[in-house]
C-alpha cells in the first residue's frame, strides 16, 4: 500500500467556525437550515443507499450537519460525530431549529474518528463525505477499522473524495499550461495557489481510487468505484477556475473529451466508493 511520508495530523483547531460557515454554497446552507434541500453531494449519497439499507446510519466528519438533520427529516435514525468541536456547535444550533421528531431521530456527538464510542455491529450503513483527504494514512486506516467493527453484517460505507490523479496532475499539467513548467519546481506551492479555496492546506492525503480499495480492502470490506464527472462542460470551473480567453476554451474541450473515455479515472475530479462489510 502507498503511504505518504511526513504527512502531519491537523488540529482540530484549524476547523473553525469561519471554516465551516466559508466553505460550500452558504446561501444553500441557509435554506437549507429553513427546510430546504441541502447540497448536491447528499442527494447523490442518498442515491447509492442500497434498498436493503433502513438504518440506522453514522456520518463520519459530519461538518455542519446536513446529511443527519436531512436523514431525521426523512424519519431514519441517524448520529454524526466531528473532532471539531466548532462543527459540532453549528450542528447543535441546526438541530435545535427543527421540530421535535427531527430532533428525536438525529444526534450529534464531539469524537475522534480514530476510536468511535460505538458498540459492535452498530450501524448499517457509514458516510465518509469528503473526508479522506483530511486524514492521515495512519488515521485513515483506525477510522475504517473503526467503521468495520461498528457496521452491521452486510453494513455498507458510502465514501465520497477527491481524486489524486486529477488533484496531483490534472491541476499541475493545467497551471504549467497557464504559467510554465517552473510550477514543476514547487507542485505543492502551485496547488494551493490555483485553488480556488484557502483551505487547499487542510487536504493532505489525496488518494486514487485504486489507492483507497486496498485500503478497504486490507480492513475488511469488498468495494466498488464510481467515477464523477460534470453533466456539462461549464461544470468544470467548479474545480478549476482559469481566466477567460482562448486557453481555457481548448482546455475545456480537452478535458470534456478525456471524461468521456477510458481515461476518466485520471481526469475525474472526485469519485464515489460503495464498500460491503465482508
Amino acid at each position: 500500500m502507498v503511504r505518504p511520508l511526513g504527512v502531519k495530523e491537523t488540529s482540530a483547531s484549524c476547523y473553525s467556525r469561519e471554516y465551516f460557515l466559508s466553505e460550500g454554497d452558504l446561501r444553500a446552507f441557509e435554506r437549507f437550515k429553513k427546510g430546504g434541500r441541502p447540497g448536491a453531494v447528499y442527494f447523490k449519497a442518498l442515491e447509492h443507499i442500497p434498498e436493503d439499507i433502513e438504518g440506522p446510519f453514522l456520518d463520519i466528519g459530519c461538518g455542519r450537519g446536513e446529511m443527519v438533520v436531512h436523514m431525521a427529516r426523512l424519519g431514519k435514525r441517524v448520529y454524526g460525530i466531528d473532532y471539531s468541536p466548532d462543527a459540532i456547535r453549528i450542528c447543535q444550533e441546526v438541530l435545535r431549529s427543527e421540530r421535535k421528531s427531527v430532533q428525536t431521530l438525529a444526534g450529534f456527538r464531539l469524537v475522534d474518528c480514530t476510536n468511535f464510542p460505538f458498540k459492535n455491529h452498530t450501524f448499517q450503513c457509514l458516510f465518509l463525505l469528503d473526508l479522506v483527504e483530511h486524514l492521515t494514512p495512519r488515521q485513515l486506516k483506525l477510522t475504517l477499522q473503526e467503521a468495520n467493527r461498528v457496521l452491521k453484517s452486510q453494513g455498507v460505507l458510502i465514501i465520497h473524495t477527491n481524486n489524486k490523479y486529477f488533484e496531483k496532475i490534472t491541476k499541475i499539467t493545467i497551471a504549467a499550461f497557464y504559467h510554465g513548467i517552473k510550477v514543476f519546481l514547487r507542485p505543492k506551492k502551485a496547488l494551493e495557489e490555483e485553488s480556488s479555496s484557502p483551505y487547499e492546506y487542510l487536504h493532505i492525503n489525496y488518494l486514487t481510487g485504486g489507492e483507497l480499495l486496498r485500503y478497504l480492502e486490507e480492513v475488511g470490506f469488498k468495494a466498488k468505484i464510481e467515477y464523477v464527472k460534470p453533466r456539462k462542460k461549464t461544470e468544470l470551473e467548479k474545480f478549476v477556475a482559469y481566466p477567460e480567453g482562448w486557453k481555457k476554451s481548448i482546455y475545456f474541450n480537452a478535458a470534456w473529451l478525456l471524461l468521456n473515455s477510458s481515461l476518466i479515472k485520471f481526469i475525474s475530479p472526485t469519485f464515489w466508493i460503495i464498500a460491503r462489510k465482508r
